[in-house]
């Protein structure tokens, strides 16, 4: 009995076997098809298409196994591994088989190593910045002094401008590319750097205008996804004034950041704080960080002088009238993808029907200038038409037959509605409207009848002869800076006027917003060219002027208006350009940030620091979080947020600490 239950037993067993062999699946082997590179350095990441990638898919140079970044089906994303020459590129899912192989050749990429060819400080102090110039220079990089890594403040293949970090004595300094593990990092040569012992006029030496300056940095702080805000003092000579200056730097590949204009209350006729548009314009997941104001306008109408426009929506017309000479009125053209541009646009308008065209001369203007002409209103009027100064004239709405205007090309019209003997009707985001005062310009409106179907035409084209895009037009007037030479002053640049301006960096990757504060007993003016100067230094290489004068202001949310406009106040503008976070709201506190970067201090003084709390994002969550405490370090006393410098002259740092977040603060007691 038992040795037939045996039997059965190892029957079943047989049995179960057979049936688990049957049911497993066949494993593919992968398939590769191409990769977008044949030929990398090691580091490099290399995209494989091919078919039958599944979840335990490997990749092997020859026999080296290389990382995986990212995988679906059909495509891999791979870190290219150690090895030279030229090698077999294959696949394998788990156990399964390896795939057909694809050749790849090693390549020696000098960008590998980094090189630095001069340092313009040899001996400095603690938070004073310092230039590098070399070759090689990755994109992720750090930069050491001995063991203590510096802050970077703008970076390029070429040039990286640090902050020196806290140390002391005699160190080295040295550039580390860092690339995606497996591949290690590669060191460049090292230079000899002296720390200077605090002193009150240990500054960094910089030239603007011909004049020699020492500057300052007051605080560098991280405002938003890829943003940072940095403040600066630029002290000449004894008795004079300084430079003030506010500059918000942007990287634009972040992909949680963008670049935005903003007209006033969305209505070229009604000007606005820059502070308040970003307010206003702000909603969850769409936060407008920092900003300032853009395009001069007309103190009486509050009309802007140059092209502005909103997310593809065209609020005022290119200037085509020169400024200077043969100077013309310039504008910062961001396209969809933020990249930037700045050029001198010319402006068409003209609606087709039948075989009749007639101009478009101006665009939402509070004046009807050439009664031969058309006028176009859309939005950005405000809500009608009205003005109760103007003459009546015939008024036509139309609406886009599909979509929406195309602000550069043409669009068919479909007419809603004939307002002859008419001065106030309704617009918006869907009814635009055509107005003809007298003579050819009303003879052609009274032709429409409603559901007529009319052609509009925009056009804006650079003087350059570049190819462009708008999505954003930010009007400004002269273009101070091309490829990194600054242009000679012109127009009002020859008087020195606090100012406001934008440009970007040789690759266009950083925007940067810059103020300079003047027009009082605290802050020096300057000329176009001594700001260009000054945004040079810290990474651009193209600039724009935009207004300034009491116009200037910078604001940066959560803290507010961070310069002080020679008004007293900041003022109402009619536009505004800002960089606006997509990044998801989040309040979680991660990361502590304080006002001033480096605090220098006689003794016995006292000050009270301001702190800030950063969400993952970098986004500033609240200003001056409860429960902060401050480690002196023997630097002097701690009362609250307030410190007190102690009687001896000490170089050191004190740490704010907040719910076990730390963060060092370098303080000089002199």
């Amino acid at each position: 009995m038992k040795t037939f239950i045996a039997v059965l037993a190892f029957g079943a067993v047989l049995i179960s076997c057979k049936k688990n062999a049957k049911d497993d699946p066949v494993v593919p082997a992968p398939e590769l098809n191409a990769m977008d590179k044949t030929s990398a350095a090691v580091g490099d990441a290399v995209n494989i298409s091919g078919k039958n990638f599944n979840g335990d898919l490997t990749v092997y140079f020859d026999n080296t196994q290389a990382t995986i970044v990212s995988k679906n089906a059909t495509q891999a994303r791979v870190i290219v591994p150690q090895g030279s020459g030229t090698v077999n590129v294959s696949a394998q899912n788990g156990n399964a088989s390896r795939s057909n192989t694809l050749r790849f050749t090693y390549t020696t990429d000098p960008a590998l190593t980094p090189e630095i060819i001069y340092s313009n400080l040899q001996s400095a102090e603690v938070g004073d910045t310092l230039t590098i110039a070399g070759q090689g220079f990755h994109t992720d990089l750090s930069v050491l002094f001995g063991t203590a890594e510096a802050t970077v403040v703008t970076r390029s293949s070429t040039r990286i401008i640090v902050i020196v970090p806290v140390g002391n004595g005699n160190v080295k300094i040295k550039v580390k590319n860092k690339f995606t593990a497996p591949a290690p990092p590669v060191f460049s040569n090292e230079v000899g750097f002296s720390y200077k012992r605090p002193v009150n006029d240990n500054y960094r030496l910089l030239t603007i205008g011909g004049l020699s300056y020492n500057a300052d940095t007051l605080s560098y702080i991280k405002i938003g996804p890829g943003t940072h805000y940095l403040a600066l003092k630029f002290q000449g000579a004894a008795g004079t004034k300084p430079i003030r200056a506010f500059l918000t730097m942007v990287d634009v590949t972040n992909p949680f950041i963008s670049i935005r204009s903003a007209v006033g209350r969305d209505s070229v006729s009604n000007n606005e704080r820059p502070s308040a548009m970003a307010v206003r314009k702000s909603s969850p997941g769409n936060r407008y960080i920092a900003g300032t104001n853009s395009d001069f306008f007309n103190t009486t109408t509050g009309y802007p002088r140059n092209a502005n426009m909103v997310d593809g929506v065209l609020a005022s017309v290119a200037d085509n009238k020169a400024i200077s000479g043969g100077n013309y009125a310039g504008v910062a053209i961001f396209d969809a993808q933020n990249q930037l541009q700045i050029d001198n646009l010319t402006y068409s308008g003209s609606v087709t029907f039948g075989n009749k065209t007639m101009s478009i001369d101006t665009l939402n203007y509070y004046n009807h200038e050439n009664a031969d002409h058309l006028a176009f209103y859309n939005s950005y009027t405000g809500k009608t038409t009205s003005n109760p100064t103007a003459p009546l004239r015939t008024e036509v709405a139309i609406t886009p037959v599909n979509g929406s205007i195309h602000y550069t090309g043409e669009t068919d019209m479909r007419v809603v509605a004939v307002h002859p003997n008419s001065r106030d009707n309704a617009v918006s985001s869907s009814i635009s409207i055509l107005a003809g005062a007298s003579g050819a310009a009303a003879d052609f409106l009274n032709q429409l009848k409603q559901d007529d179907v009319i052609k509009l035409k925009f056009s804006l084209t650079a003087r350059s002869g570049k190819s462009i895009n708008p999505y954003n037009l930010v009007g400004g007037r002269q273009i101070i800076m091309r490829n990194n030479t600054v242009a000679a002053d012109f127009w009002n640049g020859t008087d020195k006027h606090p100012r406001t301006g934008i440009g970007f960096s040789h690759n266009g990757s950083r925007i940067y917003l810059c103020v300079i504060d003047g027009r009082s007993t605290i802050a020096a003016d300057v000329k176009t060219s001594e700001m260009a100067q000054i945004m040079q230094h810290y990474g651009a290489t193209d600039a724009l002027n935009l207004d300034g004068g009491g116009s200037s202001t910078m604001y940066l949310d959560k803290i507010g208006t961070v310069n002080n406009p020679s008004d007293g106040t900041e003022r109402s503008v009619v536009a505004g350009v800002f960089a606006v976070s997509n990044a998801p709201d989040d309040n979680q506190i991660t990361e502590l940030a304080s006002k001033e970067y480096l605090l220098r201090l006689a003794k016995g003084a006292t000050h009270n620091f301001v702190f800030y709390g950063l969400n993952k994002y970098g986004q500033i969550v609240t200003k001056n979080p409860s429960n902060v405490s401050i480690i002196s370090n023997g630097l002097g006393t701690v009362s609250g947020a307030a410190f007190t410098a102690g009687q001896t002259p000490a170089s050191g740092y004190i740490i704010a600490v907040y719910q076990g977040i730390k963060l060092k603060i370098r303080v000089l007691i002199q």
